[in-house]
């Protein structure tokens, strides 16, 4: 997938407390492509992979948030994941695989992308007009 030097505007991607990852950030940046493709509305987006401070001898905990700015409103998605023995030296293992860690993170980080996906299928088919949109001050019929 050709990647565009002019998304690079559209998209903010932060470490927090951990390494730059770049196998991470490149599947980040096509997801995101396909984002814009889906829903050419986009305006821009941030994303957030961030490991918690708290240090567990399981592993670390992950938090992944994808916010998409459309016209009138932002779609935010969040994630967490579990990574054992992640760290950014031992993202490839000896044979050039990624590690348990790596992988773990990066299902959350595609899982996180299509969660926003449904996001933005279910915010075009209400501009569409696709959705009944329920009426606000109508009164149900109670049963008594």
């Amino acid at each position: 997938m050709p990647w565009n030097p002019e998304m690079d505007t559209l998209l903010t991607i932060t470490f927090r407390n951990t390494a730059r990852v770049t196998a991470l950030e490149t599947l980040i940046r096509q997801r995101f492509a396909r984002l814009t493709r889906f829903c050419p509305t986009v305006l821009g987006g941030r994303v957030v992979v961030e490991r918690s401070d708290k240090r567990q001898r399981t592993g670390s905990d992950f938090h992944v948030h994808v916010v998409v700015k459309l016209p009138g409103e932002d779609i935010a998605v969040e994630r967490h994941a579990r990574a054992r023995s992640f760290s950014a030296r031992s993202a490839a293992g000896q044979d050039g695989a990624p590690s348990e860690g790596l992988t773990d993170l990066s299902a959350t980080i595609r899982r996180t992308f299509d969660a926003v996906r449904r996001r933005l299928q279910d915010h075009e088919r209400l501009v569409r007009g696709d959705v009944k949109a329920h009426v606000a001050g109508r009164d149900r019929k109670r049963a008594s």
